[in-house]
């Protein structure tokens, strides 16, 4: 990883662009993030960063022509070991941009989950704004595997890209427990006029367009947004599964997308929200996208990911583009998860087990017993 590699340019100027909010107020530790329910608010703000070192550097190595973009309103310095986050992601060629999170940040009483996620919308109209060419905004829970050229060139089409979560579903089916139908409605509870009776489910993980496109979609998520804090009965208005407007940024993503008179084209050919863990079923045709989105591999693959990235000479930086999916694949269980932690799950589950023993054995036979535990 000589020098910056991030800059030559391509025919087709594209800046690809994420957002990193962290918590800056008391009441922002009752909101609920689930993949990451556990972990303090300082620990959230660096698994936050390890994710933003693998999106930029897995990029780097795919698209080293795109310019590559972090806006962020987090103003305080980022340690993690001996590593200065902002001077590793600066050295890689990412412009950091400081961004206040003030004109998205949904009132307390209308939003207990994934308040943070509204911070996209900051950054959308920001780096619409300031860019121009074509732009995409990810999650920073998102890696690229490989250089998928035809995104850069659909950018130049009179069309946003925007992802499709459930394409072929049908209107009645229920996910999580909601369905299109189910949308549709909660749609016309605040708007009678509301013209998609059955609305598609749009991510909020990807949307990519020209920049005057980006730039007339932020209005409308802005006249959006402000209809919904300023109605009277936002905090009562729940969708099927007893969520208000605000407790998930793609309701209102797909509130705006569906309306909106702006075509849109699906990039589900190229980028995939893939769920992964015991309960998963991933295979090897997932490998062969462009973009991953792994929003529950924050506390898992992303920190190994992040220790191959920050080392210059590991295999990371060294692996043939050509291989870059498989290894990746390894660390997020892309079909099977071969990296793992330094402590194997049997070193760990060995000392949750000796802990649990010394809560519940005597102390007098547990100081006998223990050279027997810890051989």
């Amino acid at each position: 990883m000589a020098g910056n590699i991030l800059s030559s340019r391509s025919e087709v100027p594209v800046t690809l662009v994420t957002s990193l909010a962290v918590d800056t107020e008391s009441q922002d530790r009752k909101i609920r993030y689930p993949q990451i329910s556990r972990l303090t608010p300082e620990k959230r703000r660096l698994a936050y960063w390890r994710c933003a070192v693998g999106f930029f550097s897995t990029s780097a190595r795919c698209n080293p022509h795109w310019t590559h973009v972090l806006y962020t309103n987090d103003s305080d310095p980022v340690r993690i070991g001996l590593m200065d986050i902002r001077l590793f992601l600066g050295e890689l060629g990412v412009t950091i941009r400081h961004l206040p999170f003030e004109n998205y940040r949904p009132p307390h009483g209308l939003s207990t989950t994934f308040r943070n996620a509204f911070y996209k919308h900051e950054v959308l109209e920001a780096a619409a704004s300031d860019h121009e060419g074509g732009i995409i905004l990810l999650d920073c829970d998102c890696i690229s595997s490989r250089h998928e050229p035809e995104i850069a060139s659909l950018l130049c089409g009179n069309s946003l890209l925007l992802l499709d979560v459930a394409p072929h579903r049908d209107p009645f089916h229920r996910t999580q427990g909601i369905s299109r139908a189910d949308m549709g409605q909660f749609f016309r509870a605040f708007d009678s006029s509301y013209p998609v009776r059955y609305p598609r489910w749009f991510g909020g993980e990807f949307v990519a367009g020209p920049a005057p496109l980006l730039r007339r979609i932020s209005k409308e998520f802005k006249a959006t947004f402000r209809m919904v804090t300023d109605h009277p009965e936002a905090a009562n208005l729940r969708i099927s599964s007893g969520q208000t407007m605000l407790d998930n940024d793609e309701f209102i993503a797909s509130y705006v997308y569906n309306r909106s008179d702006i075509s849109h084209r699906d990039a589900g050919a190229f980028v995939k929200r893939m769920w992964t863990g015991e309960d998963a079923s991933r295979c090897e045709d997932d490998r062969r996208y462009a973009i991953w989105h792994l929003p529950n591999e924050k506390n898992t693959g992303f920190p190994l990911l992040f220790a191959q990235c920050i080392d210059p000479a590991s295999e990371f930086w060294r692996v043939p583009l050509n291989d870059l999916p498989a290894f990746l694949g390894g660390f997020f269980g892309v079909p099977h998860r071969t990296q793992f932690p330094s402590q194997s799950t049997c070193q760990r589950a060995a000392n949750s087990a000796k802990r649990l023993a010394k809560q519940l054995i005597p102390h007098s036979i547990w100081n006998g017993a223990r050279k027997w535990l810890y051989r």
